[in-house]
């Protein structure tokens, strides 16, 4: 693990590149940038956490910064005020990455962010105007498991955008497939759906048709319904 400290300002390109024992990081200081391949082939990295002044700084995340985190499943950047661009592959082959959250502040979303990240399974926009889409966000091929979450209030809005992009990209009626309404109370993650309790703890109860292969149920799963 790694806890940057709050007297941090510049980490240079690559900085913990290919570091496989890596399991967190911390994230403190006045960051305004996190550089280029800056945790690429971090295989091992599985939580990102950022401290209270870093959240009010960081402007900026660049190429590849999160490529090739294999072991990497949920990213909240959501807290991160000032976010407001990101280099092309931020995620790229992120293979485990299930659940991301963007901030209201982010303009647009890069060329082949989620590239080859083929179990994403959420994908949360806070911008109250349709976030800007780079050129095939999702790589050649859309996830099978991906949801696109949004306010309700600007459903219509993100439909109208979103439409001529991501359908001319992946084919007709993905967009209207794959977005909804932010449901805090409800998750579905790589095809199988939970939904919250008033304690916070969650409920497995569906599992689509189409579901194969292997996943983990969350440890903060208390009960998997009926049939």
């Amino acid at each position: 693990s790694v806890i940057l400290p709050d007297t941090l300002k510049h980490m240079d390109e690559e900085c913990f590149r290919d570091c496989v024992m890596l399991k967190t990081v911390d994230i403190n200081g006045e960051l305004t940038t996190i550089s280029r391949y800056c945790f690429y082939g971090c295989r091992n990295l599985t939580d990102i956490v950022f401290g209270d002044r870093i959240r009010k700084t960081l402007k900026f995340v660049g190429v590849k910064a999160f490529a090739k985190c294999y072991s990497l499943e949920v990213v909240d950047f959501s807290e991160l005020s000032v976010l407001s661009q990101m280099g092309e592959k931020t995620f790229g082959e992120c293979e485990s990455l299930t659940t991301v959250k963007f901030p209201e502040s982010l303009i647009k979303i890069p060329n082949r962010c989620f590239e080859e990240c083929s179990n994403l399974s959420v994908l949360t926009l806070l911008s109250k105007e349709p976030t800007e889409l780079g050129e095939f966000v999702f790589g050649d091929e859309v996830s099978a498991f991906i949801h696109l979450w949004v306010q309700d209030d600007i459903l219509s809005d993100y439909i109208s955008a979103y439409t001529p992009i991501l359908d001319e990209e992946y084919g007709d009626g993905t967009t209207a497939a794959i977005l909804g309404v932010i449901d805090d109370d409800k998750e579905i993650i790589q095809g199988v759906t939970y939904i919250k309790n008033e304690d916070g703890s969650w409920v497995l109860t569906d599992v689509s048709p189409d579901f194969s292969g292997d996943f983990k149920v969350p440890k903060t799963t208390v009960k998997i319904a009926d049939e």
